[in-house]
Order: structure tokens, then C-alpha cells, then sequence
């Protein structure tokens, strides 16, 4: 299978991108790890899950569900692709992280349209959802298969959210984001070709530190 190796980042950081010119996959998911996590005090990205970093914990479950995931950084960039350079992943970065979680998706969305095929669906997902399993994202994409709704969306304390699922149907749309608008305005405008899957503890996301204590202590974590 012929490759092409692209820059992901400027050549002073040497940090490079393999992109693959056929889906081997049937599914792609986009991780989002982007933002610069300013209520944290620190890079979360790299906070420990369960003796791994939120970042290596949401790609390893990922790396379960398919081989083809696309990991996008921004803010502390550098430092968080030493923690995950060691993965079969694709790397790229958001130069552009600080206009809103929009760019961060059309930055993964613009790998997969480099492509000479695309997979069938993606998956967009976040790294500080420390509950995110691939048991959760196999569940978005056996109700995808199952059914005949384009979006499957992961339901958890009545709101609509990630990890979601996308057919090729919406690629354009995530395309158009802008902003801070995420997955779930697109899930909010097309209501009526929405399915979901259960995800009771997808609404325990950290966003502080007192947020990662209280998960720390309610997974006791040392």
C-alpha cells in the first residue's frame, strides 16, 4: 500500500505525519486533545488515568475499536506528542486550537479528505472523558449497523454528546463548523436522524483539579 509522508508541523518541531491513501478501516475516529486546558493549571492531556495519561488511556481504547485514529494536539503540543509518539497513530496539529473545538475537527476532518477513500463513518471523541471505553464506541457503531440513522450520539444525564458517530452523510457538515461549536450542534440540528447509545458516565468529564481529586477519590485512585 503506497504512503506519503507529509509535515504535520512545522519542521522545527519534526514531528511528522504518515497518512495512509487507502482506509484499510471501516471506521475512523477523531480524537480531540487540543484545548489548553486553563482551568487545570496544567496540560490534563497528561493527567494519570489508572497509571496512564487521559491522552494514552482515550488512545488505546480507541486502537481497539480501529487502527485508523487521528489524534489532534494544539496548545502544549510538544510536550504532549512525547507521551504519544509511541502509538500507531496519526498526529496532527491544530495551529489554529485557540478559534474553538470547530478547528480541531476540521483539522481530523482534513486528514481523512486527503484520502483516496474515506471510511463509512468517523468517530469524534475527547480525551477528558476518562469513563470513554471502546466498549462505548463498538456500542455507537453496532447501533450504527444496526440501523439507518447517520448519527449515533452517546446519551448520558439527558443531553446528547461525544463520543459520537458520523456518517459520510455529515463529513461536509463537520467541515463547515466554526467556532466553538462542537459534535453537538450538529446533533441538535438534525434531531430527527439521531440514534444513541447509553453512556452513564459520560457526563463526568475534568475540566480542574478539584474535578480530577473528586474522580480520584470516587475511583480511588492513589
Amino acid at each position: 500500500m503506497r504512503s506519503l509522508r507529509i509535515s504535520a508541523f512545522p519542521q522545527r518541531h519534526d514531528i511528522f505525519l504518515l497518512i495512509e491513501n487507502v482506509f484499510m478501516s471501516k471506521y475512523a475516529i477523531i480524537l480531540l486533545a487540543a484545548g489548553s486546558s486553563s482551568r487545570f493549571g496544567s496540560p490534563k492531556q497528561l493527567a494519570q488515568n489508572n497509571g496512564r495519561s487521559f491522552v494514552a488511556h482515550a488512545i488505546i481504547e480507541a486502537l481497539k475499536v480501529t487502527k485508523e485514529v487521528i489524534v489532534v494536539l494544539g496548545a502544549n503540543h510538544e510536550v504532549i506528542k512525547k507521551e504519544i509518539e509511541k502509538f500507531p497513530i496519526h498526529i496532527v496539529w491544530n495551529e489554529k486550537w485557540e478559534e474553538g473545538m470547530s478547528s480541531s475537527i476540521k483539522k481530523g476532518m482534513e486528514i481523512l479528505l486527503q484520502h483516496e477513500t474515506f471510511p463509512d463513518a468517523i468517530i469524534i471523541a475527547v480525551c477528558d472523558q476518562p469513563f470513554l471505553s471502546s466498549g462505548i464506541m463498538n456500542s455507537l457503531i453496532e447501533k450504527y449497523e444496526s440501523g439507518d440513522r447517520p448519527i449515533i450520539a452517546s446519551a448520558y444525564n439527558n443531553v446528547l454528546g461525544t463520543p459520537t458517530l458520523f456518517n459520510q452523510s455529515f463529513f461536509s457538515a463537520l467541515m463547515e463548523l466554526k467556532g466553538q461549536a462542537g459534535a453537538k450542534k450538529i446533533i441538535s440540528e438534525n434531531k430527527a436522524v439521531v440514534d444513541t447509545v447509553s453512556f452513564p458516565l459520560g457526563y463526568v468529564d475534568i475540566d480542574t483539579i478539584e474535578d480530577f481529586e473528586q474522580w480520584k477519590t470516587y475511583t480511588k485512585i492513589d
